[in-house]
């Protein structure tokens, strides 16, 4: 894959783990979607930068949504909501890749309660 050759090449590229992590998972490799996430986020931590941090954070919350994890997923929504960042209601409302979260209770709570 091309994410891994990346972080062969440089193993500090952050957003390369994303980028393999949502390809694993995609694959059904969920062990190792996750742990290429939590990589991701090691190396560019919310306290590093908050923007950046974010987005590490939002490719966690995909992964896990990916691998079946909803509750875990929409834990880290709630988090993403409450800070700066690209994850938005409106998002969460009419992109289809939240529809394994759609039939959740906690899920349609936090659209309310966000929106």
């Amino acid at each position: 894959m091309e994410a891994e050759i990346s972080i062969q090449e440089n193993p500090e590229d952050w957003s390369s783990y994303g980028t393999l992590g949502i390809t694993l998972a995609r694959l059904g490799r969920n062990d190792e979607a996750i742990a290429a996430a939590k990589k991701e986020l090691e190396l560019m931590p919310l306290s590093r930068d908050a923007i950046l941090g974010a987005q590490a954070l939002s490719d966690l919350q995909q992964i896990y949504t990916v691998c079946g994890e909803q509750e875990v997923a929409i834990d880290i929504l709630e988090h993403l909501l409450s800070i700066p960042g690209f994850t938005n209601v409106n998002e969460l409302r009419i992109s289809p890749f939240y529809d394994p979260l759609r039939e959740k209770p906690r899920f349609q709570k936090l659209l309310e309660t966000a929106g």
